[in-house]
């Protein structure tokens, strides 16, 4: 691939692309430690007790008695089986009547209980979308440049994605989240704030250059225009200096012929 007749290297875009594969898999993909002994044909959702997480699950019945239904946790704890009734007792009628529902794929897909929590999901793709996009600007950038360049859309799309996540990880209680956000949202405002500020540097001291410029070529024209000596004469007699002050010309001189014999003298009136 080229851009302006340079080559842009595509492994980083490929290494990017394993490792997002790689993270997908290992997040929704199948995983030992996860595994259950879950019964054939059986609807289970994902349960939390105390500290403990694990699934329930929901068969038919054998004996033609309805559903039953059993709780089995990562530690390995499997209880025993549950009538509708003691499910009821213990775990009230809302989860009893979630457990024999269809199990809503999307809200298993992203762990939340209400669609309403599917708007917070949202704005935590959307910074995390923001975040992806800002590294593939600067890798952008810099690969255009040949070397390594940060724009300012970095700074601006980090700080977006980071405004979102922010809140994202609140709603989550994820205090791991929160702390990785609160230190890079100061740092990408700091430095949307440097930028702004040396641009605005910047053209202020271009405007002051160019009104220097502007002083020192009418100075320079106002000197000219008093060097030059004005060489034309007035109707009294009187010609300009150099200085721009103005005096009488010499009077001429008057020569008197001697007599024959004698010695020629200039004689002034």
């Amino acid at each position: 691939m080229r851009i302006r007749g340079k080559r842009i290297k595509w492994e980083p875009g490929a290494l990017f692309a394993f490792v997002l594969i790689l993270g997908v898999w290992l997040t929704l993909g199948p995983d030992a430690f996860r595994r259950l002994p879950t019964r054939d044909d059986a609807a289970t959702y994902e349960v939390r007790i105390a500290d403990s997480r694990g699934k329930l699950e929901v068969t038919d019945d054998p004996s033609g008695n309805g559903l039953r239904f059993r709780i089995m946790l990562r530690d390995g704890y499997v209880s025993p089986d549950m009538t509708a009734e003691q499910l009821k007792q213990i775990y009230g009628p809302t989860v009893y009547a979630q457990a024999i529902a269809r199990p809503n794929a999307i809200f298993q897909l992203f762990n939340i209980t209400s669609w309403g929590s599917l708007m917070w999901v949202a704005i935590g793709f959307s910074g995390q979308l923001a975040f992806s996009f800002r590294m593939l600007i600067q890798w952008w950038v810099s690969e255009k440049r040949r070397e390594s360049h940060v724009p300012m859309a970095f700074w601006l799309w980090s700080l977006v994605g980071s405004v979102m996540l922010f809140a994202y990880f609140i709603w989550r209680q994820d205090p791991v989240g929160v702390l990785g956000q609160c230190t890079g949202l100061v740092v990408y405002a700091r430095n949307l704030r440097l930028i702004h500020k040396t641009r605005r540097r910047a053209a202020r001291q271009g405007a002051a250059d160019d009104g220097d410029d502007l002083d020192i070529d009418g100075d320079q024209n106002d000197d000219d225009a008093g060097d030059e000596p004005d060489h034309r004469a007035t109707g009294d007699g009187f010609q300009a200096r150099h200085d721009g002050s103005r005096r009488r010309p010499p009077a001429a001189a008057e020569v008197k012929l001697a007599p024959a014999g004698e010695p020629t003298s200039d004689l002034r009136n």
